[in-house]
């Protein structure tokens, strides 16, 4: 049996109406609700958000890059691209969102989820990663380049582009993904599969392999 990654378990008792300019400009931010900041373009670097709720954030181009976020829940956000590099998250959930570009690369993440987002391109290059949950939505390129990834599970999620180049994988649990390519197949060491998909991927094994099909 694979060992399902833990999920956010967020519960607030209050929270504390906050303003678009107070998540822009002040540093740190403890229980407080966010409704539709735009921080379009805005450089909101090495933040500290704990226990705090963000609904329909607009994030186009935004980089919020070397914060720490704990028991953090970002709801509906949306965004072209959105730099999140070096960050650091605990407790922390994306939901029902659409997100272009979404640039995580270098980040620790533990207890993670997204929930129902759509993200063409999410970048968890160089990361490590425990416990984080894919439900719902689609992504069109999740890459795990030089990652480690503990406790990672997939369900009712497609991925149209599965990089794994030089990855390191445990307790990784892909059976619930709709997967159309991998790159970096010696990657899947340490994932879990369905038979029905170790048959979808045989063409790109034999070509991996050099084996001839005839």
């Amino acid at each position: 049996m694979v060992e399902r990654p833990r999920e956010p378990r967020l519960l607030w008792e209050e929270l504390t109406a906050g303003t678009e300019e107070a998540l822009v400009f002040e540093r740190s931010h403890d229980g407080v609700r966010f409704v539709a900041p735009d921080l379009t373009g805005e450089r909101v670097l090495d933040r500290n958000l704990v226990e705090c709720l963000l609904v329909g954030a607009v994030l186009d181009d935004a980089d919020l890059s070397g914060g720490q976020w704990r028991e953090t829940r970002w709801e509906a956000p949306r965004a072209t691209s959105v730099k999140l590099a070096g960050s650091r998250w605990r407790e922390v959930e994306f939901a029902d969102g659409r997100i272009g570009a979404c640039e995580l690369f270098d980040s620790d993440l533990a207890v993670v989820s997204f929930h129902e987002m759509r993200v063409d391109y999410l970048n968890l290059r160089g990361g490590n990663i425990t416990d984080l949950a894919l439900v719902g939505g689609s992504v069109g390129t999740l890459d795990l380049t030089e990652a480690s990834a503990t406790r990672l599970a997939v369900r009712d999620c497609r991925i149209d582009e599965l990089v794994l180049t030089r990855a390191q994988l445990s307790e990784v649990d892909l059976r619930g993904a709709e997967l159309v390519s991998v790159v970096g197949l010696a990657g899947l060491k340490g994932a879990t599969i369905s038979p029905a998909q170790l048959v979808e991927l045989a063409p790109l094994l034999a070509e991996e392999w050099g084996i001839d099909v005839g």
